[in-house]
């Protein structure tokens, strides 16, 4: 299977890519810096960004499942903003590229309808959201964009 991995430079992203691989997948990874993952075989490896729509496009041509590893990089509206912008690209990227499988990293404060959460999670969700706000709102904005699609998506 070919999967396009989002975030595979990121703690998490590269856990999944190392997976893939080991798995004998063949993996595209989109990237900002290239020099941040070594080249390997089944590797492909992709220079662009989520704000860039055709970029992601191209990087999907092939793939059957997009696993995206995103998340801010920093606590501000800036890049809250920036990650719901780039999770409508991918999903319209995947869409019209008929790839409808998606696994994405969520967070544990972000709200979901139906969710039950025992008292001590919903404190630390509250305590999260309050100390780490923008990053919060940028999962949670995420969330609300790839749920609101046809996609078949699963959220960890």
């Amino acid at each position: 299977m070919r999967l396009l991995i989002l975030g595979a430079t990121g703690k998490i992203g590269g856990l999944a890519l190392e997976r893939a691989l080991a798995d004998g997948h063949d993996v595209v990874a989109l990237v900002r810096d290239a020099a941040r993952l070594e080249i390997r075989e089944r590797l492909t490896i992709v220079t662009g960004n989520i704000a860039d729509a055709s970029v992601i496009l191209g990087a999907l041509e092939g793939s059957s499942a997009v696993i995206a590893a995103l998340g801010p990089r920093s606590n501000t509206t800036e890049d809250e903003l920036a990650l719901e912008v780039g999770m409508r690209n991918v999903t319209a990227a995947m869409e019209a590229a008929s790839v409808d499988r998606l696994i994405a990293l969520s967070g544990a404060a972000v709200a979901v309808p139906g969710d039950t959460k025992p008292p001590l999670d919903r404190l630390a969700s509250v305590l999260v959201r309050r100390f780490a706000r923008h990053v919060v709102g940028a999962k949670q904005r995420e969330y609300e964009v790839f749920s609101a699609t046809g996609l078949n998506w699963t959220a960890l």
